[in-house]
């Protein structure tokens, strides 16, 4: 039986392409179980999964002193750009009152060997709306089986009705590929609840009009007889400029805005996402300045894989391999440059105090 669990809150990390995309609980033979349903957009297989919840009862108070449980998965196989619904999880007894719950991805394992571990300080949180299933049935037919919950709009990022959190900027979904206009405009909950009471269905694709106030103007001109039968053709020429003339603002304005979006990624040193967004930009908008953008973002990973590279090299006491790497680090990457010279010299200070100690013995 499922059990009506309030709204939860799950948090998301914006580095990772796996994400937690619906909660579920349910209860069987007096025993409650938890449901996740993992999205994957990475190009790799997910292999294994560790996720950590702490679970709230129906008035909010946290279960278990607040305490942290940890929950595992291996042997997945939930391959790119696919959604699946792990094996339920069996909860403690002490859990039999949980409505709600806060939960994160801890760790995931890939096919390709490759171990993700998740900081905590790197995460941000949203809320999970608490649908009833039948209700997501309901809107399953209208919408698609894909249909998870709402379309929501937060500061920086935008959820797509799939369940999958997107950065602003990102024009359709990462994982279903949804318009992110259509979604927030005709799939938010108060978008849904208004089409349902007043039409009883969904419009799955709804119609461009001209704005009405545009169409009035041309209407109201009050041309002389002998130019009254030039009146459709001139009206439509002029509606056509100004739908032609909104079309062009409006791109140069969503062009700007994806440039800024993609510059502040920059500055503060996420330059996969930022190099993510300038290429999905070139794709429906191929300029030099988007090209060269890419060119920038595409330095700046370079050279942020170097001074990992280098860090990793220096912690294991391969001095020379760090140096190697370290000195690679561009002058234009902010976020490492400084750091990355102030170890070189001293790595530099102390190869010279190994040199003067070998000499002196």
């Amino acid at each position: 039986m499922t059990i009506q669990k309030l709204a939860s809150k799950i948090y998301y990390n914006p580095s990772s392409e796996i994400q937690i995309t619906r909660t579920d609980l349910f209860e069987e033979d007096g025993d409650l179980y938890l449901k996740l349903y993992i999205s994957n957009i990475s190009r790799e297989t997910l292999a294994s999964l560790i996720v950590e919840a702490r679970f709230l009862d129906s008035f909010g108070n946290y279960l278990l002193d607040g305490e942290f449980s940890e929950f595992s998965q291996i042997d997945l196989a939930i391959h790119s750009q696919e959604r699946i619904g792990l094996s339920p999880f069996s909860l403690d007894p002490d859990l039999n009152l949980a409505r709600s719950l806060e939960i994160r991805i801890k760790k995931a394992v890939f096919s390709n060997g490759d171990l993700v571990d998740y900081d905590p300080e790197d995460e941000f949180t949203m809320i999970e709306p608490a649908l009833s299933n039948d209700y997501i049935r309901e809107l399953r037919d209208a919408l698609g089986p894909n249909f998870i919950t709402y379309g929501e709009s937060f500061s920086n990022h935008w959820r797509c009705i799939c369940g999958f959190v997107n950065q602003d900027g990102f024009d359709n979904c990462k994982f279903c590929n949804r318009e992110a206009r259509l979604v927030l405009s005709q799939y938010s909950q108060a978008s849904i609840r208004d089409q349902f009471q007043n039409k009883n269905e969904l419009d799955l694709v709804p119609e461009e009009e001209p704005d009405a106030d545009e169409l009035l103007e041309v209407q109201e001109a009050s041309p002389s007889p002998r130019n009254k039968k030039y009146l459709p053709i001139v009206a439509g020429a002029c509606l056509a400029l100004l739908v032609f003339a909104g079309f062009y603002l409006n791109g140069v304005r969503r062009f700007k805005g994806k440039i800024s979006i993609g510059d502040d990624f920059l500055e503060d040193g996420d330059y996969e996402y930022a190099l993510e967004l300038y290429k999905d930009l070139y794709t429906s908008d191929p300029k030099p300045e988007v090209q060269s953008k890419i060119k920038l973002a595409e330095k700046l990973l370079e050279s942020d894989k170097n001074f990992l590279d280098g860090m990793l090299a220096w912690d294991s006491g391969d001095d020379l391999a760090a140096m190697e790497h370290l000195v690679l680090v561009d002058q234009d990457d902010k976020k490492n440059f400084e750091e990355a010279s102030e170890s070189l010299l001293t790595l530099e200070a102390n190869f010279i105090e190994s040199l003067d100690n070998m000499i002196q013995t």
